[in-house]
């Protein structure tokens, strides 16, 4: 296998429009690195430029320590798994994964024992001898899989492959695809909007947005230290709740219909930034029940009507109006509030987050 290098990688096209500005990163040998963010961010764009399917504007990408800028794809020692299954309709399951190799000329046997092993791990072995509409969409995605398999690339490149898949397919190829990294060890890049699939899928996150690179970490990073407001509301389902607040005599935060009690951390960052306008973030797993909480100090305790009640099963996810606010947390299976009630949410400070509002940076000490 081998790393892959992003040195000031940048897309601009005829028209002007700048699809990536300067990104810069490495992907390591035997990674699973996820690009993730809204469409039109980039992401697609730059693995189609680690790929060889889009000219690079500027800057350099290096695979196996190799420059490829100038490379052509067929040459670059990689295998990319589309959104589509993009399988011949008129070709066996056999006949689809070996078809790349046949025409680098490989030995018959080779060819059958690549085929062979891939449909193994795949668990493809009773398919081999049907077409694709014979197979469910699960499988189509399998075959894609193996296809790019059997080629051993340096580098497997996946541009939302589950999109196409319902939800329970997709749960279960992603845990597919997790289990093939673990077998492989291969370095794999990965595009995808949703980001379940990153969380989950993971070692190391690029977080983009309009074409810039917002954070670069590993999923449990990017979840309790986001480094700016776009990354905190992206990741995260639900997604943080933001709310407008000021320091009020030095330890509350006071904000539309609300003052919550700070931390001593994040009332020293609130009077470090002086008069600038702050956003507190939170999450609704931070956010609980007040019947559900012992000893709760009177000042981290805030009023709410209940709006919209989503039970969930084990969970059950509740969105309170807090005069301007609309927050949502969650609460566990058996705490159903009834629409319309008032109720009283405990904020966990601890695990709260403070923004510059103007940059929407988070603040640290």
């Amino acid at each position: 296998m081998a790393n892959v290098i992003i040195d000031r990688v940048g897309k601009i096209y005829p028209n002007g429009f700048v699809a990536m500005h300067e990104a810069n990163f490495e992907v390591p040998d035997g990674s699973f690195t996820v690009l993730v963010g809204p469409s039109g961010c980039g992401k697609t764009t730059l693995l189609r430029m680690i790929a060889g399917l889009e000219l690079i504007s500027n800057g350099e990408i290096r695979i196996d320590g190799k420059r490829v800028n100038e490379v052509p794809s067929k040459n670059r020692d990689i295998a990319m798994v589309f959104q589509d299954y993009a399988l011949y309709p008129h070709m066996t399951v056999y006949e689809n994964m070996a078809y790349a190799l046949k025409l680098r000329s490989l030995p018959r046997d080779e060819i059958k024992n690549r085929v062979d092993s891939a449909a193994e791990m795949l668990e493809l072995n009773h398919t081999l001898d049907r077409k694709p509409a014979q197979l469910s969409g699960g499988q189509r995605q399998r075959v894609a899989l193996g296809r790019a398999i059997v080629r051993n690339p340096k580098v497997f490149l996946f541009d939302e492959p589950l999109s196409n898949l319902d939800a329970k397919l997709r749960v279960q190829m992603r845990s597919e695809i997790s289990r093939l990294h673990n077998r492989l060890k291969a370095t794999m890049i990965y595009v995808t909007h949703d980001q379940v699939e990153a969380m989950t899928m993971a070692d190391m996150i690029v977080v983009l947005k309009d074409g810039y690179i917002q954070q670069i970490a590993p999923p449990l990073e990017l979840y309790s230290q986001p480094k700016n407001l776009f990354v905190a509301g992206f990741i995260g389902s639900p997604p943080m709740n933001f709310m407008n607040v000021s320091l009020e005599n030095e330890r509350r935060l006071s904000g539309d219909g609300f003052s919550v009690g700070a931390t001593e951390e994040l009332a020293k960052l609130a009077v470090m930034q002086k008069q600038k306008e702050l956003t507190l973030g939170i999450r609704p797993e931070d956010i609980h029940d007040r019947l559900s909480r012992i000893d709760v100090p009177p000042d981290r305790i805030v009023s709410g009507v209940v709006e919209v009640v989503e039970p969930m099963g084990s969970e059950v996810f509740v969105s309170a109006r807090i005069s301007s606010n609309l927050i949502t947390a969650r609460f566990r299976g058996d705490l159903i509030p009834e629409v319309g009630s008032r109720i009283e949410l405990v904020f966990d400070m601890t695990r709260a987050h403070l923004f510059d509002k103007e940059s929407g940076a988070r603040l640290v000490e």
